[in-house]
């Protein structure tokens, strides 16, 4: 797992930097903001991902910055209409605050309540439960099929171009 400056970044080359990562990747977790989801360089680099035929997973992070479970609710709405809209279908997206699961990890958290308020558990369990030994061999087997046909289209409309 590697964690990528991300497209937001002032530096050009933090951006170049984690597009060099999309083509070994076998899953993307694309993690934006709750308080400033799909950003025109989000929205951009998703379509990017998409063409390399990658899975992709979407994580609403800062959820605990939410006034109410409407808001909440709201943003995980407009991110998956979105997504689905980019992509063409129904990427899993999960909604949740590292840093309330990061403070009941360090300082604990005897009765669970932060845990359960970050609503992690519910994402590590999905990476866990989904994404097992054979999810991991297909994701395996498509990464270079999807790498192959992001080539094969640019080859392609580099040669339609040069004619």
């Amino acid at each position: 797992m590697v964690d990528t400056p991300g497209t937001n970044a002032l530096d050009r080359e933090h951006e170049a930097l984690t597009e060099r990562f999309i083509p070994p990747s076998d899953v993307v977790l694309f993690v934006t903001s709750a308080d400033r989801t799909f950003t025109e360089s989000e929205r951009a680099f998703i379509e990017r991902i998409r063409s390399w035929g990658k899975k992709l997973v979407f994580i609403i992070n800062k959820v605990d910055i939410l006034r109410s479970d409407e808001w909440r609710a709201e943003v995980e709405r407009f991110v998956a209409e979105n997504a689905e809209w980019l992509l063409g279908f129904s990427p899993e997206v999960f909604s949740l605050s590292s840093r309330q699961a990061l403070e009941a990890k360090v300082d604990g958290d005897e009765n669970g309540r932060l845990m359960r308020l970050s609503r992690f558990g519910v994402f590590e369990k999905y990476l866990v439960e989904t994404l097992d030994d054979n999810q991991r061999v297909r994701l395996k087997l498509l990464n270079p099929l999807g790498v192959g046909l992001n080539l094969a289209e640019r080859y392609r409309q580099a040669t339609q171009g040069s004619l």
